[in-house]
């Protein structure tokens, strides 16, 4: 009873994440517009907000797999069958969101700073920094799963044929 309530909770975290994301994906045009229209600064880059709109959207699409994924590995754990092959590849493909969720987050920012002079404050430097260890300290955590995840599914392989 108390596994079936805790997959219940995580299966519901992991389904308002993707919706807020969504949310929040279909609302950046909209707030950017509005952002920088009102701040008053001279657009050096004709339809800046649609730049920006773009990078966000390039950096969302490993995330957005990452949670796709994500919602499969909990369905999976939650299964009869929790420690399969399978968990540790869709662990990998989380890895591999993640590593490309950081070279995307890098190339955009470096763009936007080509493009975007102004974009580079110091202010932005540290969560651009923390952003990216994160996201390759996930990479490194996924990875690591997958390892645990095939040595478990080959230790519970072996163990169902001594049986």
């Amino acid at each position: 009873m108390k596994e079936r309530t805790i997959s219940k909770i995580l299966n519901g975290l992991v389904i308002a994440g993707i919706i807020l994301t969504i949310l929040a994906l279909i609302g950046t045009p909209l707030s950017l517009t509005a952002l920088l229209k009102s701040s008053k600064m001279k657009l050096s880059v004709l339809n800046m907000e649609w730049i920006l709109t773009a990078c966000i959207y390039v950096c969302a699409v490993p995330y957005l797999i990452a949670l796709f994924k994500l919602k499969k590995i909990c369905k999976l754990l939650t299964s009869e069958n929790s420690f399969s092959p399978i968990i540790s590849k869709e662990f990998q493909v989380l890895a591999i969101c993640a590593f490309t969720e950081a070279v995307f987050f890098i190339l955009s920012n470096l763009f936007l700073y080509v493009v975007l002079d102004f974009y580079l404050y110091a202010m932005t430097i540290v969560p651009i920094i923390i952003m990216i260890f994160v996201a390759v300290t996930a990479g490194f955590l996924f990875l690591i799963m997958s390892i645990i995840f095939k040595r478990a599914a080959e230790i519970k392989e072996e163990n169902d044929l001594t049986f």
